[in-house]
């Protein structure tokens, strides 16, 4: 455990001083992986006293500067085709459901269950009709 604070303590150390905002930024590749290590053995464990416990890694720092124009257009195209993508598979979905459901209604009732509730209906209202006169 000591050594995994030793290498927390590092890697907050670096992480201050990194210019990037990157939350792991250390001269030397390994010593980096060592501590993303560390950070993996340490957190897929779990521990028992709160007091040892340790802040996540951030997940995704925030970007130092903003993305010119043509990058911005470009992720925000790629959106729009995201969206219109998972909208039209939510109707394609919804419509398929619909017409399983009729189909189903359709084999329970042995002709068209829309039409079945309209001429039940009718039915009834021209029997409370005949019970009226």
């Amino acid at each position: 455990m000591a050594a995994f604070r030793a290498m927390h303590r590092a890697s907050i150390s670096a992480a201050r001083t990194c210019r990037s905002g990157a939350a792991f930024c250390s001269s030397s590749f390994s010593h980096g992986s060592q501590i993303r290590a560390g950070y993996i053995a340490f957190y897929s464990t779990s521990s028992t006293d709160p007091g040892n416990a340790l802040p996540p890694p951030p997940v995704n720092p925030p970007d130092s500067f903003n993305p010119d124009a043509a990058t911005l257009r470009e992720q925000w195209n790629y959106a729009v085709r995201q969206y219109s993508k998972w909208y039209s598979h939510a109707w394609g979905t919804a419509i398929f459901a619909g017409m399983s459901l009729f189909a189903v209604g359709w084999v329970v009732k042995g002709q068209n269950p829309i039409t079945a509730v309209v001429q039940k209906k009718k039915a009834e209202s021209e029997q409370s009709n005949l019970e009226g006169d």
